[in-house]
């Protein structure tokens, strides 16, 4: 982007719709956002490269990443709400099965998940020992750790494929690897066809832009099918089906929460025979 107001190595064409997201300085990340068209992001960004001539604001863009700095703030990126959407739900996925995802500047083991600034439709997986990223080469703890990161990786890669993500490659050192989730579309008519075998129950989340998700309640799959062929036979959300996990994404103002999903809730254990 340059001094003279002009847009330079943006991607040759927008998505409908991005988040803005603001640099969080207690997660040592970009979290929460806020939707924004892309006619929205335009403007911001003729904004800030106005101010690039005279020293106030900087920009860059990596791939559909766009990052805007003024001064000694923070800052904030813009990113496809699609992109910041499959790195949610891979995080998901993963915590469902009990697996420690890393945000931000956490430490610690886990996984991390990164966005493809090139694809947004795709989350690389990273497995992380003691806050470090790379296969562990060394040290007196060497085969140890080494194990650890070879069983982060492949629990990470069993889980995701048994979920509904599909791999899609891995970084040529091997300590990365990327996978797409496999979206089901639910169909305007209100029918959910080809969505895995339906739970029970649902525990239902909702989020706002700005904020994480938030437990609602437990509800029946009945409530669920009826939620969804409302919301596709009034046209005022999008239903799409990750693994068991159902998503829906409003598509008009109002003033329920715009993000809502139903994951499978737990079932007790049947009672033993005495």
């Amino acid at each position: 982007m340059d001094s003279a107001g002009e847009a330079v190595g943006l991607p040759a064409s927008l998505y409908e719709t991005y988040e803005a997201q603001p640099f969080s300085s207690e997660d040592g990340a970009f979290r929460g956002g806020r939707p924004m068209a892309a006619a929205g992001v335009l403007d911001v960004l003729r904004l800030h490269l106005h101010n690039t001539a005279h020293g106030r604001c900087s920009g860059t863009a990596h791939g559909h990443i766009l990052t805007v700095q003024c001064g000694s703030e923070p800052g904030w990126r813009i990113v496809p709400r699609e992109m910041a959407e499959t790195v949610d739900r891979g995080a998901h996925s993963l915590q469902q099965a009990g697996m420690h995802v890393l945000r931000g500047r956490q430490s610690g083991t886990g996984v991390r998940l990164y966005a493809v600034p090139d694809d947004p439709g795709v989350v690389q997986v990273r497995p992380v020992v003691d806050g470090v990223e790379r296969l562990p080469m060394g040290g007196h703890t060497f085969n140890g750790r080494r194990q650890q990161w070879v069983q982060l990786m492949a629990s990470a890669r069993t889980v995701l494929s048994g979920n509904g993500w599909e791999s899609c490659g891995e970084t040529p050192d091997g300590r990365t690897f990327a996978v797409r989730p496999e979206p089901i579309e639910l169909t305007g008519s209100g029918r959910l066809q080809s969505v895995p075998r339906l739970a029970a129950e649902y525990e239902l989340e909702t989020r706002w832009p700005h904020s994480d998700w938030a437990a609602q309640s437990r509800v029946p799959a009945s409530s669920v099918l009826k939620a969804v062929h409302f919301c596709l036979r009034k046209d005022i959300a999008t239903a799409e089906a990750v693994g068991s996990t159902i998503y829906l994404t409003s598509i008009t103002a109002s003033d329920f929460a715009p993000y809502s999903r139903y994951t499978p809730a737990p079932q007790p254990e049947p009672a033993r025979a005495a």
